[in-house]
């Protein structure tokens, strides 16, 4: 059994210090601003899965703290008068809230609480996201791959210059399934009649789904009695075809989440045939720091039930 546990537990497997702290630190900022301002944003989003499906909702985002409110996917969520708000339509199209919603904690102390949560995804030798900065606009890209992130393994958040409010939100999440949403009027000023419970019918979710037999990438000459045959990975196929010098040399230009995914399959293969250790000093960069596709090859292996090896007696 390999010595994955040991080495998290002694805290070999850190990420080294972001290249620009900073930038981080610009992006919390930001996210502060948003929380705190005052405005009314309307806005499309829309959701591809891989296979071509796809789904589509108006938002609408009404914020003038203490009051929040968003109607979207046919429902409204969010805080009024302090309290929590959580209606939705039900297939009758008649409208269903929840009983009286629990009191709120005070405005500033959830945004806090969101900065805090944020602070550690982008943060830190433990952080989950590298940030960079493009204008108004950041950009997020996993390092450290956890399931159920919810800005996936990368996301790309743009603030309005004036408000402050989140204009564009870009997600890619896990069974490749692509989010985006983008403002369409942004104000600066609330009218108090947004702020209710009653649910809009035109937030209503639109879902397509593709053809039968046929996926999004996929041909219809690639679809054989209403299935899909699968097409082979050719990142696995390179990876698997590299010697452990090619292979260590691979790893240290991994950049995209996907080739992440990529590197610890493979990782975890060679792991298991016995050509490639878990203690091989080519993990660590000249520093001594570890890779970046260290972590998350930790964790995969601690998910599939490895662990250190357990002393026996005498």
């Amino acid at each position: 059994m390999l010595v994955a546990a040991a080495l998290v537990s002694t805290g070999v497997l850190r990420l080294p210090p972001a290249d620009d702290a900073e930038v981080a630190g610009r992006f919390l900022v930001s996210w502060q601003r948003y929380r705190m301002a005052t405005f009314s944003v309307a806005a499309d989003v829309t959701r591809v899965r891989s296979d071509g499906g796809r789904l589509t909702t108006q938002r609408l985002e009404i914020q003038q703290p203490p009051d929040r409110i968003i109607q979207e996917h046919g429902s409204v969520t969010g805080r009024l008068g302090g309290r929590q708000v959580n209606c939705s339509l039900d297939p009758s199209g008649n409208q269903v809230c929840g009983a009286t919603g629990a009191v709120v904690p005070a405005w500033e102390d959830e945004v806090a609480e969101e900065l805090a949560v944020l602070r550690g995804y982008v943060a830190g030798e433990q952080r989950i996201y590298d940030v960079t900065q493009d204008g108004t606009c950041f950009d997020l890209t996993m390092v450290r791959v956890l399931p159920d992130i919810p800005y996936g393994d990368r996301a790309r958040f743009c603030f309005d210059r004036e408000t402050g409010a989140l204009v564009t939100l870009d997600r890619q999440l896990d069974g490749d399934i692509r989010e985006e949403m983008r403002a369409v009027a942004v104000s600066p000023a609330v009218d108090p009649t947004d702020l209710t419970t009653a649910v809009d019918p035109s937030t209503a979710p639109q879902v397509e789904e593709p053809e039968p037999g046929q996926t999004a990438g996929t041909t219809p000459d690639q679809a054989i009695g209403g299935t899909t045959v699968p097409q082979e990975d050719p990142l696995a196929s390179e990876l698997a075809a590299l010697d452990d010098e090619a292979f260590f040399g691979r790893v240290r230009d991994v950049i995209e989440p996907a080739e992440f995914r990529a590197i610890v399959a493979e990782s975890r293969r060679r792991l298991e045939a016995g050509t490639l250790s878990i203690n091989d000093p080519r993990w660590l960069d000249a520093r001594g720091q570890p890779l970046p596709a260290a972590p998350p090859l930790i964790r995969a292996l601690l998910e599939a039930g490895y662990h250190a090896p357990v002393p026996t007696s005498g």
